[in-house]
């Protein structure tokens, strides 16, 4: 049961009850009074009627102190000011008669990307018939991020983020509106080109998934897509809005920003970001048959094709461009907690100690370049977590070091990190409001174990033995040099096993523009599903001119 639902059974629930109560004292003040008047020479019966009196006027207290207290949660802390329901104020919003009012009264601001094209506005109207209509550029492609509004079901996205600046009277197009107030435009930092290929890539797949694409210097987000997707311009039939709603795909969830993801073997990056930290530029390991066992008694641990896939003796470049699990635990294990905790929180993980602390829900607003209230409400992202602390075992921290076990990751934040690896080592907030100025978000690595990095990474795309060579044939044919790191995140739900595919990286290697995150639910081998995407999407940045800046 929803949390409207619920409000809504518990509020008739309490006033059933409050309405029997008061029925039942009437009744009984109504019933003592009749006996009092027909035994009104008893003395007895005076004090009993007395009695009744004061019970009566006991709960009527206790009725009005409930009453009391009820306005005071409504009024104080469900939607301020010393606290805030978000469902309840969402609601309220959106059916105030009030706010109805000022919406039908006006037409909103347009939502633009980068471009500024009036005839690719985001969001923008149409004449039909008599009326202006809201309409979507590139609808379901870019439904998570510009959102909806709708009088009957409210609003998402940039549209209930940028409400207030929507609604204002600062419009380019007030004059040729009749209307009282055209709103304030609003201009993003998509590319809709951009934002097209994202989400066209997603749905021919046809899996649930998510891209993020942002520009490596400023931190702006160019793509942001997540499929299932939904027409905006449909969500006022009931037909269709019943059916969305009862999805179990969940084509309401924002996948880039609102759902968890193991990182499978993305989160190599991390660990070699560790050791070069330490100032270990090729370390050594055998990785066998056997396998390897972070304990006496622990099962071996094997990379993807099983006691077959032997890389013998292995540094730390041919380790992360073949993707070999058993180097990647045994590096972990010899780093410690310690140094692999300290250097993903320098990459904006939050740590847990234990998994049950991991259950708790966290946001991490932090991640954008914009702290306004209205903005975090929307876009604010599940945080990043990592269960690391003493209390981790060797065969958790093994299984940890190459992107299984207790690891918690969303879209965004792994586009981040490629990110900082392309930015010399500093991570930029995300940025989508193309007005905001750029903001330096942390120091992830020095910029010399930066470039240590990116190079190790280029052998995953550029070299024949890498894991998504031949994802990136169609790239490197353009003359464009790419690196990144395939992930591939085993896990169970339920009975049903699921291996998802993970891809994340940055282009040109030799002055990063852009930096990407792919992952496919269900994809397998970050090779086969994400990696692909990855291509296409650079082939496409560089088709649109974003590549030679």
């Amino acid at each position: 049961m929803g949390e409207v639902q619920t409000a809504r059974l518990l509020t008739s629930i309490f006033l059933v009850g409050l309405m029997g109560s008061v029925g039942s004292l009437l009744y009984l003040a109504w019933r003592r009074r009749r006996e009092t008047r027909a035994n009104s020479s008893n003395a007895s019966s005076t004090t009993e009627a007395n009695r009744w009196l004061r019970l009566v006027a006991g709960a009527s207290l206790v009725v009005a102190l409930t009453l009391f207290g009820m306005h005071g949660y409504w009024a104080l802390w469900a939607a301020g000011p010393l606290g805030e329901d978000l469902a309840f104020v969402q609601i309220q919003q959106r059916r105030d008669a009030r706010n109805r009012r000022i919406e039908e009264r006006g037409l909103r601001g347009w939502i633009f990307d980068r471009h500024r094209d009036v005839a690719a506005s985001l969001a923008g109207y149409r004449l039909s018939g008599d009326e202006m209509v809201r309409t979507y550029g590139l609808g379901e492609n870019a439904v998570h991020v510009v959102g909806y509004f709708s009088l009957l079901r409210g609003s998402a996205g940039a549209e209930l983020a940028y409400a207030g600046r929507l609604r204002s009277s600062l419009s380019q197009w007030a004059p040729f509106s009749g209307k009282d107030v055209v709103g304030e435009d609003v201009t993003l930092t998509l590319d809709s080109e951009l934002q097209k290929v994202a989400a066209d890539e997603l749905r021919g797949l046809g899996k649930p998934g998510a891209v993020v694409v942002i520009e490596v210097p400023t931190g702006d987000v160019l793509a942001l897509a997540s499929y299932p997707s939904f027409d905006p311009h449909q969500i006022d039939v009931d037909e269709i809005w019943s059916q969305l709603r009862g999805d179990a795909a969940q084509p309401f969830v924002n996948r880039a920003l609102n759902q968890y993801y193991l990182p499978g073997s993305t989160f190599k990056v991390i660990v070699a970001a560790a050791a070069l930290g330490q100032g270990w530029t090729d370390p050594n390991f055998v990785c066998s048959a056997q396998g390897y066992r972070p304990t006496a008694t622990s099962k071996p641990i094997y990379d993807d094709r099983g006691p077959g896939e032997v890389h013998g003796r292995i540094g730390l470049t041919d380790a992360l461009r073949v993707s070999c699990n058993q180097y990647f635990a045994q590096l972990g294990v010899k780093l410690g907690y310690r140094q692999l905790a300290g250097t993903a929180e320098q990459f904006g993980f939050h740590l847990d100690e234990t998994p049950e602390q991991a259950k708790e829900r966290r946001f991490d607003g932090e991640l954008w370049r914009h702290r306004q209230t209205s903005f975090q409400r929307v876009y604010s992202p599940h945080a990043s977590r990592l269960v690391l602390s003493r209390q981790t075992t060797a065969v958790d921290l093994a299984f940890e070091s190459y992107g299984q076990g207790f690891i918690q990751v969303t879209p965004l934040h792994m586009a981040l990190v490629a990110g900082a690896i392309a930015n010399q080592g500093q991570m930029m907030a995300a940025r989508l409001d193309h007005l905001a100025e750029p903001r330096p978000l942390r120091r992830s690595l020095s910029a010399s174990d930066a470039e240590r990095l990116q190079a190790i990474m280029m052998g995953v795309t550029e070299h024949p033995g890498g894991t998504a060579f031949r994802a990136f044939s169609g790239v490197r044919a353009k003359g464009l040099r790419t690196a990144g790191k395939t992930g591939t995140a085993q896990f169970a739900l339920g009975e049903h096993p699921r291996i998802d595919s993970w891809f994340i990286g940055f282009a040109p290697a030799d002055h990063p523009q852009i930096a990407y995150a792919v992952v496919v639910e269900g994809g397998g081998y970050g090779a086969e599903a994400a990696a692909p995407i990855a291509a296409t999407l650079v082939e496409a940045a560089h088709h649109t001119g974003l590549l030679a800046r």
